[in-house]
């Protein structure tokens, strides 16, 4: 396992506390999920040690050997973990969940697009009976991974796929088109499950609060969305200039300028991952303002670092908050 970002960890020095990692030991124990004998471990006989939380934070661990693990295919996973009853038993959560959770539950919106057995591990991390998760897939994912996903939704009354899947490519707007395809389904199920904020994560971050501190924090922003926002340089390109695909799935930057930002908007950026509220993503898919940015940005780069970002601005909440509310871990195995 490889970190990738150790920026996200803003406040680092609370994370040595391996209370809020979700008991995590059992996350890195293949023996819970493929029936092997034993924890993970390198391959080869120089680096024949238990890969556990001690080790990382002792630094008796080399992070950049990660191809000395063996994980699974998506082949060799979904024939592992395609019964419901083996995901309900692997996804029960097994540990106290307070009444404060259960009355103050959570939307997830999630992207993802491969190694179904990394993500069935953040899975089985974030997972409660009482939120509701939204998994997208990749259009050009795996089979195998695509069947897997619907399998975990099918068997999951609090699982859902989005109804529109879309082709999601990196710097292109179908990632915000993803993400908005869950918020409206999960928009829906609202009346079933009355969740008070939608998280948005992509199958390589693993939040590093417990859904207990989320919620507690979350419930002192009283209805305030957890955006950080910054300011983009007057000179960005980003969505200055109009921007298209070529045939190979690339982002080409083109020299024709964009027409003027609907509503004379001020461009800010943010991270991708935010906290909203569920009168905040009822605006992002029904005010005008926010339909007509979002047909600005089909011509934009990144358009899922000033999308959210940018209208929440005009609403006037600001949210010192937000920065500490989604502090994840971004990782590979």
């Amino acid at each position: 396992m490889s970190l990738l970002s150790t920026s996200s960890f803003l406040n680092t020095s609370s994370f040595l506390n391996t209370s809020s990692f979700l008991n995590t030991s059992s996350l890195l124990n293949t023996s819970s999920f493929l029936n092997t004998s034993s924890p993970i471990k390198y391959t080869t006989e120089s680096l024949n040690w238990q890969l556990n939380c001690s080790s990382i934070f002792n630094g008796k661990v080399n992070l950049e050997h990660s191809d000395k693990l063996w994980v699974p295919s998506d082949d060799e996973f979904y024939r592992q973990a395609k019964s419901c009853a083996w995901i309900r038993n692997q996804l029960d959560p097994g540990y106290y969940v307070s009444e404060e959770e259960k009355q103050f539950p959570l939307a997830f919106a999630i992207n993802v697009h491969q190694s179904s057995y990394q993500i069935f591990r953040f899975l089985k991390v974030i997972y409660r009976p009482h939120n509701v998760y939204c998994i997208h897939y990749d259009k050009k994912s795996s089979e195998s991974f695509k069947q897997l996903m619907i399998t975990i939704a099918e068997c999951l009354p609090n699982v859902i796929v989005p109804e529109k899947i879309e082709a999601v490519v990196r710097g292109w707007h179908t990632i915000v088109d993803a993400q908005m395809n869950c918020f409206n389904d999960l928009y829906e199920l609202r009346n079933k499950f009355p969740w008070q904020y939608a998280m948005t994560l992509c199958g390589k971050e693993v939040p590093l609060r417990t859904n207990r501190e989320m919620v507690n924090t979350l419930r002192k922003l009283n209805g305030t969305s957890a955006v950080k926002l910054s300011t983009y340089n007057d000179n960005n390109t980003y969505w200055k200039y109009d921007n298209y695909l070529n045939k190979n799935n690339d982002v080409i930057h083109s020299n024709i300028k964009l027409g003027p930002v609907p509503f004379n908007l001020t461009i800010s950026k943010s991270m991708a991952y935010f906290g909203l509220s569920t009168p905040f993503v009822e605006f992002l898919l029904k005010s005008k303002k926010a339909k007509m940015f979002r047909k600005f940005i089909d011509h934009t780069r990144v358009p899922e670092e000033h999308f959210i970002s940018t209208l929440y601005n005009t609403t006037g909440n600001y949210n010192a908050c937000g920065e500490n509310i989604l502090i994840y871990v971004s990782y590979d195995i």
